[in-house]
């Protein structure tokens, strides 16, 4: 005879918990192609800097890859080298505040953009789960090298809303 003490009764909380596992991270794994419109402000040493734009990239000019991740549920990769951590809740992926990228522009060289905790980036998949819905806020500070070899540091905020359509897995 099995007992409150024992057997199945300790048995449900572990089976509990495991229905309380990882989110479902399938539908955003993968390579995208982005495509948008955004505006992107900044001053700093140059005075203020402003541009606005977007559209539709090729396939060869701005993908990014989401992969499982291991801080976090999801780990990205884009085009211009800047690796990122999300976290997952039911259809939306949530950019992790107050990480740092680093990334090349093709004209120019390196640069870091520290992000403070208002940016968001949200990403929302589609029933299909072939294209993803983006919208985020990047809050922070842009440093490195103008194309004279001259160290600059700008704030800097963007806005954006695009689409992501799967490119591969």
């Amino acid at each position: 005879m099995i007992g409150r003490s024992g057997g199945l009764w300790t048995m449900i909380p572990i089976l509990g918990l495991a229905a309380c596992g990882k989110p479902n991270i399938e539908p955003f794994l993968g390579t995208w192609a982005v495509s948008g419109n955004g505006n992107v402000s900044c001053t700093g040493t140059n005075g203020p800097e402003s541009q606005s734009g977007g559209g539709n990239p090729t396939a060869a000019q701005y993908k990014i890859a989401f992969a499982a991740g291991t801080s976090a549920d999801l780990i990205s990769l884009d085009s211009m080298g800047c690796q990122l951590l999300w976290n997952v809740n039911g259809n939306k992926a949530t950019l992790e505040p107050g990480q740092t990228c680093e990334f090349a522009f093709a004209y120019g060289p390196p640069s870091v953009i520290a992000m403070d905790s208002q940016s968001t980036i949200t990403l929302t998949t589609t029933t299909d789960q072939n294209t993803l819905s983006g919208t985020g806020n990047i809050h922070g500070t842009l440093s490195g090298s103008n194309v004279d070899g001259a160290s600059q540091s700008m704030s800097c905020k963007a806005s954006a809303i695009g689409t992501l359509v799967r490119a591969g897995n």
